[in-house]
């Protein structure tokens, strides 16, 4: 599992579904699932990403 927390700006794809991010936005990818984060903003890009199992 990933999480990452984000702010406005953003795309998250995970698999073959894209959405766009917000503050306060959870994103959530399963094991193994292919995944991405792109900033889209004008701001710097700030999350946190949590991985369980660790890494």
């Amino acid at each position: 599992m990933a999480s990452a927390p984000t702010v406005c700006g953003r795309v998250c794809r995970v698999g073959d579904c894209e959405s766009e991010g917000r503050p306060g936005w959870l994103g959530y990818a399963p094991p193994a699932m292919e995944h991405s984060l792109r900033n889209t903003g004008d701001e710097p890009l700030e999350g946190i990403s949590i991985f369980n199992p660790p890494l």
